[in-house]
């Protein structure tokens, strides 16, 4: 019995700090190759933004990998999508999708990127997006710069 109320009063516990209705936001980025350098480099093509106060950055992922089926426009070269999203445990916070600033790549064919970041506040979700705009682009400097796309709350 004193085994069965410690577990009992550990289950309690978790349940108290996981939040009931966790907020999220996912991305997929369906991404193609540049035309005018025979191929060479992948390019951002489009993407697909969900949020939402009551569904995880997880699941929602999974929605947006059907909307990136469901959407593409034919410029991709690959069936599968560059997705990322705030995670399963995340209450509320916010997000920004930014583009990173470089608009040719090294062989001067249109480049774009996007990235998502997520945070308890905006600070937090732009420093987020810059670090994985800098590992979806390895050529993206500081100096290059960045706009913000879409934002918002979860």
């Amino acid at each position: 019995m004193k085994k069965f109320l410690f577990a009992a009063a550990i289950v309690g516990s978790l349940a108290v700090t996981t939040p009931a209705h966790a907020g999220g936001v996912a991305l997929c980025i369906e991404t193609g190759r540049s035309a005018p350098n025979n191929g060479q480099n992948s390019d951002d093509k489009q993407y697909f933004l969900l949020s939402s106060r009551t569904t995880d950055g997880y699941n929602l992922q999974l929605e947006a990998r059907e909307a990136f089926r469901a959407g593409r426009d034919g410029g991709s070269n690959s069936p599968t999508a560059a997705c990322h999203n705030s995670g399963r445990y995340t209450e509320h916070g916010e997000f920004v999708v930014i583009q990173g600033g470089r608009t040719r790549d090294y062989q001067d064919a249109p480049y774009t990127r996007w990235a998502l970041g997520s945070g308890s506040n905006r600070s937090e979700a732009i420093a987020q997006a810059i670090r994985q705009l800098r590992m979806r682009d390895g050529g993206w400097q500081e100096r290059h710069g960045y706009s913000v796309v879409e934002s918002g709350s979860f």
